[in-house]
């Protein structure tokens, strides 16, 4: 899956959300129609994408967000929503500049991103 796509199924599952507080959809629908977003998503997801590839811009509009380490370093945090769709041995950067594997991490969240992101080039 390219960036545009990804930004597609991303929004698609959003206006789901969006649309089942709008017309107030009881929590059958509701649930239903997430469940069906979110295979939609996850059909079209390529797991071995490179996020590293994407530009800083890309990934900011993706929802990750820059943070810079030290002078010379800069990693973009993982959004929470991201963590079902990145690979367990995704090599993660933790905000104090160590490195680890993504499944070796603690998913808590502050302001909806992890401790960790990935480098950006």
């Amino acid at each position: 899956m390219d960036y545009k796509l990804l930004r597609e199924n991303m929004f698609y599952l959003i206006n789901i959300v969006a649309l089942g507080q709008k017309y107030n959809w009881n929590d059958e629908k509701l649930k239903g129609q997430l469940k069906e977003a979110f295979e939609r998503f996850m059909n079209g997801f390529d797991l071995n994408m490179d996020f590293s590839s994407f530009s800083k811009d890309e990934l900011e509009r993706l929802g990750f967000s820059a943070y810079k380490i030290n002078s010379s370093q800069t990693i973009m945090l993982i959004p929470v929503y991201m963590i079902p769709f990145l690979p367990n041995d995704t090599e993660v950067i933790s905000i104090f500049g160590d490195k680890r594997i993504l499944d070796n991490v603690d998913f808590d969240d502050r302001g909806g991103h992890l401790a960790y992101g990935i480098s950006v080039i």
